[in-house]
């Protein structure tokens, strides 16, 4: 599944070329409130801002917003209980099916400055990955196999729960600040008038997700 929400991604990427109204570092300063309820409680905004972005789009609810094209996934089901099913069992893959769902829908682009951002917090991630593979590997050898490991090697201690400590905030800074730019861009599209996805995004979509884009009616939300 991996692999094919990386592969949409990377289909519609050539043709995003709006820019968002908040930059990613910005969120903290310019929408704090925003930034830490997306943060602090990522199960129910990501839930809360699925169903804003259904409601301005008129578009029926897709698993991960058709991120997983997997059997019935791939197709449209009840929004209740599916999307609160979604977010509590798999809630980061719900913070990036949002964000999915507002670049394709709205034609956003990321900045080199949200990629950086994004891989730095996946390098956090992968380092304290590999911390507690190392930490395992050596006291596998040591307990299971009586294999004594000489020189260096024994002696490291790694930190390996602060490390995973500082990933884990690191993560949820991360999904603060894309709740509080996304919301900024779904607060601005309640106000106007939602057009329906650029077309070239549409037509390098799967065919089900165009179905499902390109049938919904189109809604005006007033403030």
């Amino acid at each position: 599944m991996g692999r094919e929400m990386q592969s949409m991604k990377a289909d519609i990427a050539p043709y995003l070329n709006r820019e968002w109204q908040v930059e990613l570092y910005e969120t903290p300063m310019k929408s704090p409130l925003d930034c830490l309820f997306g943060g602090v409680c990522c199960c129910i905004s990501a839930a809360k801002q699925r169903h804003e972005l259904l409601v301005i789009t008129g578009e029926p609810y897709i698993c991960c917003a058709g991120l997983c094209q997997a059997g019935p996934c791939g197709e449209p089901q009840p929004e209740i209980p599916c999307l609160l099913l979604e977010v509590f069992l798999c809630p980061q893959m719900a913070l990036s099916a949002n964000r999915f769902f507002v670049q394709s829908r709205f034609g956003l682009m990321n900045t080199a400055t949200d990629n950086t951002l994004m891989a730095a917090t996946a390098w956090i991630a992968m380092c304290a990955n590999y911390a507690a593979c190392f930490m395992e590997m050596k006291y596998c050898c040591r307990d299971c196999f009586q294999i004594d490991l000489d020189g260096p090697c024994l002696e490291i201690q790694l930190p390996v729960r602060e490390m995973f400590v500082l990933a884990d905030l690191a993560f949820l800074c991360l999904n603060g600040c894309m709740y509080a730019q996304q919301q900024v861009e779904i607060d601005g599209m309640q106000r106007g008038h939602y057009n329906g996805p650029p077309q070239a995004v549409l037509q390098a979509l799967p065919p089900n997700l165009q179905a499902c884009m390109g049938g919904a009616p189109q809604q005006l939300m007033m403030s």
